[in-house]
């Protein structure tokens, strides 16, 4: 069905976003490589991107995995790291993603940050300190945010802001809907924290 879907999507011109489970990655890996093409943006969690890469490496093999083995051990031995910057193994994963034959690669990693990956550049953003009253939902509201900034025009980094701004706002409450912010909030928002949330850019 997912191969359908996508096929369908892109053909009408339609910006999509595929955030695979473990368990997708783990089953249907080919499928998802294959689809990679096509997919606007592959949107993962930090588990989520590790396990891809792995199983990328149980599956692949040769020279078109030398580099993924190497990001896959690392992995192993770092699944937690602070502030993100270049050369860190959650840049590494999105690095490996875009190798795969991913267009734009969003990995969240919770308080360590988010990380955007397109046309040779890699992104990081910071996440906001904030009270935690509940994490579920935070994900959701990330990726949305960003897919919505990007698809109306919005720059990579004004669209990680906001995506940033959206998720600390729903972990402040206990539920999934009532911390959602409005567009208008969601950009003023993200201007005024330009200074907390500084992205960080280089070449691939």
């Amino acid at each position: 069905a997912l191969p359908a879907l996508v096929k369908t999507a892109s053909d009408a011109g339609a910006f999509v976003s595929v955030n695979p489970g473990i368990k997708q990655i783990t089953t249907r890996f080919e499928t998802i490589r294959k689809l990679l093409a096509s997919i606007s943006l592959l949107a993962v969690n930090r588990s989520e991107a590790e396990a891809l890469v792995r199983q990328a490496v149980a599956e692949l093999s040769g020279s078109e995995n030398a580099q993924l083995r190497q990001i896959a051990a690392a992995s192993l031995h770092a699944p937690t790291e602070g502030a993100g910057r270049r050369g860190t193994i959650a840049a590494a994963l999105v690095e490996g993603m875009l190798q795969l034959g991913a267009q734009r690669v969003l990995l969240t990693d919770g308080r360590h940050g988010s990380y955007y990956g397109h046309d040779g550049d890699i992104a990081f953003c910071p996440a906001l300190d904030v009270p935690v009253a509940s994490t579920v939902g935070a994900g959701d509201a990330f990726v949305s945010t960003f897919c919505a900034m990007t698809v109306m025009g919005e720059d990579a980094s004004t669209a990680l802001r906001a995506a940033a701004v959206n998720s600390a706002s729903v972990v402040g409450r206990s539920d999934t809907q009532s911390g959602l912010l409005a567009r208008e909030h969601l950009v003023s928002r993200a201007r005024d924290e330009a200074g907390r949330l500084a992205v960080e850019r280089w070449p691939v």
